[in-house]
């Protein structure tokens, strides 16, 4: 028998996003999943600085965006996966953000509660990486080009 849940959500054209639980029967944790293609907009010898601060406006946005009436804000992990030795300019590096979150009480994601608070939660995080101005977001490696 199948326990996980997960639901997908298209809440902006640059990122795809989920969240989900592996166990909806006993709900105690909840992932939240953010995937995209990132690209520097500007011509650097090392990106470390401009990576860092990209872990810093996710971290951020998780601290920010967590609803403490749901969530433990106490107790969260934020996984950030960009390989910042291979970002380079005019080319697009992978981006994964996982982030799991400790439930209060609540009895399953697919209630309109964790819902509405996830899509909160989600839409706070993306806005502040959207306000990056050094970086170009893409849900795809390489943009489609219509022949018609």
């Amino acid at each position: 028998m199948k326990k996980g849940k997960e639901v997908n959500l298209k809440l902006n054209k640059k990122f795809k996003t989920y969240y989900g639980t592996i166990d909806n029967k006993e709900l105690k944790t909840i992932y939240v999943g953010i995937s995209t293609w990132v690209k520097p907009l500007v011509d650097l010898d090392n990106y470390t600085l401009i990576i860092s601060h990209l872990r810093k406006t996710i971290k951020n946005g998780v601290f920010q965006n967590l609803n403490s009436h749901l969530f433990r804000t106490d107790h969260h992990i934020i996984d950030i996966d960009v390989k910042d030795s291979r970002v380079e300019f005019n080319k697009s590096s992978y981006l994964n953000i996982e982030i799991t979150l400790f439930v209060k009480g609540q009895k399953s994601i697919l209630s309109n509660n964790i819902k509405t608070d996830m899509i909160q939660f989600i839409n706070g995080i993306l806005s502040s990486l959207e306000k990056l101005n050094n970086l170009d977001f893409k849900i795809a490696k390489k943009e489609y080009v219509s022949t018609i």
